[in-house]
């Protein structure tokens, strides 16, 4: 799956289909890689507001 802004794309990954985690474990799982899709999407917000401001500088 790919999140993108503008030109900046972010790529995260999905969860593999070949198995079914019982959901509890299913929770866990997302719930400890929401924090690095965050981390990815501030990263590609910053990146496109960086872009932005050079454009207009320039």
């Amino acid at each position: 799956m790919a999140i993108t802004f503008d030109e900046v794309s972010v790529e995260v990954a999905e969860p593999r289909r070949d198995s079914t985690p019982a959901p509890a474990a299913a929770a866990c799982s997302a719930s400890a890689a929401a924090p690095e899709l965050l981390e990815q999407v501030e990263l590609a917000l910053r990146l496109r507001t960086e872009r932005q401001q050079r454009l207009c500088t320039d």
